[in-house]
């Protein structure tokens, strides 16, 4: 009997079916398996056979290529992993990443034979089943789907049928030759040379990968989900640390190593930060991944709030990345995408000018400091007028009594430096009037000579008479 395919919405309902479930670390599994079948174009025992070992970060096309393992015929060839353009349910970079965040990649699920220790295999509770086990377990992920109110899958669905839904999405996508449908499904070429085998298999692997990603043009790049913008937020060392706590039950030492999976496990990061607020609303605050999602953020002092402001910043870049790409009206993606750079902005701004009152009151508080500073520096003149004044008005003794030219020479000093020292006491007096905020400005006298003092603890002024006089500093007035 001929499998039945189904509709890729009938595919996006199963994995949200699954991302809701009770035990939420069984059905990120269970749909990882799920999309990691359907972007493979695989039959349903071939999930068993993937492992990280033989998987790298493309850095040209920015996706992951595994070494997929065709049973059938009993070969390997290379499979490109791509990120959704719009739909996180279908997503591979978010349905893996959920499924190594909770669970680790399952190493503890692992049933392996002595030859096969280290091989650090993608799903390890699918590998070594009984004959047609793997594909059968994948049949039963189906069932529960469709058992659970996913209408949408045709009765006896099976695992053999997502291979018959990608192909058919594939082979309806005007953009996607018949080279790359049979490139991606393994399938035998008779017409099959050197030169489409070695030279142009990975291209058409690659646009059929995208081409189950939903991008609009299979055919042009597409740039993965990117961490960067977080870096002018919260810098690199935090965001490196978020992503070492979300990853810390995840024992592959290829997603620590930055010349192997470390680039894409920081794509699978932005994405689910992408993904974040959308993934929130569908889910729930009590789904698994959002309270890993909120952990992680605690531990780095950042909250909800920080969470979609990144999400956020990392969307707005993807989609500037891959503006013409897509999908639908491509000038409602631009009025989209510059509607969102706009807002972006316009909160921008509005940080700004918070920033701009904050020093602006900050201004206020050191005028008002230095007015209360020259008060009190006032209040300590009037005390030393007061004590000097009964001792100038004491005649001297007739033998003490110096020359009349040396007593004009020492009375004139002291009756300037008197009237300008009430000048600077009347002037600290009116300093709470509004209408003369600087109590300094004074025709006669220069507040740079007396804010400006030299750490010397005088200050030279010159008085309306033209007569030259220091005043000292305020720590050093009587």
């Amino acid at each position: 009997k001929k499998a039945v395919g189904f509709a890729r919405k009938a595919l996006a309902e199963c994995c949200e079916f699954l991302m809701k479930q009770t035990n939420g670390n069984v059905g990120a599994e269970e749909r990882a398996v799920l999309l990691m079948l359907y972007h493979a174009v695989g039959r349903g025992g071939e999930v068993s056979s993937t492992s990280w070992d033989l998987a790298e970060w493309k850095d040209d096309v920015e996706c992951l290529m595994t070494q997929w393992g065709e049973t059938k015929k009993g070969q390997q060839y290379g499979m490109s992993f791509h990120p959704d353009a719009s739909n996180w349910r279908v997503c591979i970079f978010n349905a893996l990443a959920c499924y190594l965040i909770l669970t680790g990649g399952c190493p503890d699920r692992a049933s392996v034979s002595s030859e096969e220790a280290g091989v650090h295999w993608i799903f390890p509770s699918f590998v070594n089943l009984v004959d047609g086990g793997c594909a059968k377990k994948a049949s039963n992920i189906l069932q529960k789907c469709r058992d659970g109110g996913v209408k949408r899958l045709p009765k006896d669905s099976t695992s053999h049928g997502i291979r018959v839904s990608a192909t058919d999405d594939m082979i309806h996508n005007h953009l996607v030759s018949v080279f790359v449908v049979i490139a991606r499904g393994g399938w035998d070429f008779e017409a099959d040379s050197t030169a489409f085998r070695y030279f142009s298999h990975m291209k058409h692997i690659a646009v059929g990968g995208r081409a189950l990603a939903g991008w609009a043009d299979p055919n042009s790049d597409v740039k993965a989900p990117s961490l960067e913008p977080l870096f002018a937020i919260i810098g690199r060392d935090v965001v490196a640390k978020f992503c070492d706590i979300l990853f810390s039950a995840t024992d592959i030492p290829q997603l620590k190593n930055v010349d192997e999976l470390l680039p894409f496990r920081d794509a699978m990061v932005a994405t689910v930060l992408k993904d974040y607020e959308s993934m929130l609303s569908v889910l729930g605050p009590n789904s698994p991944i959002i309270k890993k999602l909120q952990n992680a953020a605690i531990h780095v002092n950042a909250r909800h709030s920080d969470l979609v402001k990144w999400g956020k910043a990392i969307k707005t870049k993807f989609q500037l990345d891959n503006l013409t790409n897509l999908g639908g009206n491509g000038d409602e993606n631009i009025r989209r995408v510059l509607q969102t750079v706009q807002t972006h902005m316009v909160a921008k701004d509005a940080e700004i000018s918070e920033l701009k009152e904050i020093v602006k009151n900050t201004d206020v508080k050191i005028d008002r400091l230095t007015d209360l500073v020259l008060q009190l520096g006032g209040a300590s003149i009037t005390q030393s007028t007061a004590a000097a004044a009964p001792a100038a008005a004491a005649a001297p003794s007739a033998g003490d009594a110096p020359s009349t030219g040396d007593a004009s020479a020492l009375a004139v000093p002291d009756a300037h430096t008197i009237m300008h020292r009430s000048q600077l006491l009347q002037a600290n007096t009116d300093m709470g009037s509004k209408a003369n905020k600087n109590p300094l400005q004074d025709k006669n006298i220069d507040p740079a000579h007396i804010r400006g003092m030299d750490s010397s603890g005088l200050g030279d002024h010159k008085s309306a008479n033209s007569s030259t006089f220091r005043l000292p500093v305020m720590d050093q007035w009587p």
